[in-house]
C-alpha cells in the first residue's frame, strides 16, 4: 500500500496538535495559566472601585451615579482594561454570574476582592445543651 505525503502530513500535523493540547510540545497559554472566578457581587464591587479610581475618589468618601446602571457601562470597559493590562484576559460570564479570567503562572490580579466571611459554625446535634429543640415528628 502506498501512502501519500498529504496523509503523512495531516497525522503529523494531528499528532503535533494532540502533543500540544496536552501541553507537551508548544509554548502560549497552554498548561501554564491561572483562573480567576469572581461572583456577581465581587465583580460589581470591581466595577464600583475602577469607576472610583479613574475619578479620585477616595476610600470611604461618597460617590454617586446619575443611573443604577452606570457602573456596569462606565466600569466595566475600565474594569476590563486594568485586566488585559495585568495579562489577564476575560474569558466570560456563567449563567449563575461568576466572570472568568485567564492569566499567565503568576500573574497579579489586577483588583483584590476581599474574602468571604467564613461559613457559620455546623449546629449543634439535636438534645445538645443550647440546640434549638427538635421538629415534632408528623403523625403517620
Amino acid at each position: 500500500m502506498k501512502s501519500s505525503p498529504l496523509l503523512i502530513v495531516i497525522l503529523l500535523l494531528l499528532v503535533v496538535n494532540l502533543l500540544a493540547s496536552f501541553g507537551i510540545v508548544g509554548g502560549g497559554k497552554t498548561g501554564g495559566s491561572q483562573y480567576a472566578v469572581y461572583n456577581s457581587l465581587e465583580f460589581g464591587n470591581i466595577l464600583v472601585n475602577a469607576i472610583a479610581e479613574k475619578r479620585g475618589v477616595k476610600e470611604g468618601s461618597p460617590m454617586t451615579f446619575k443611573d443604577p446602571s452606570e457602573a456596569r457601562y462606565e466600569g466595566l470597559p475600565l474594569a476590563l482594561d486594568k485586566f488585559a493590562k495585568e495579562g489577564w484576559d476575560y474569558l466570560g460570564s456563567t449563567p449563575d454570574g461568576l466572570h472568568i479570567f485567564r492569566g499567565a503562572k503568576g500573574a497579579k490580579a489586577p483588583f483584590h476582592v476581599a474574602a468571604a466571611p467564613a461559613a457559620p459554625a455546623a449546629a449543634a446535634p439535636v438534645g445538645a445543651p443550647g440546640a434549638a429543640p427538635a421538629a415534632p415528628a408528623s403523625p403517620q
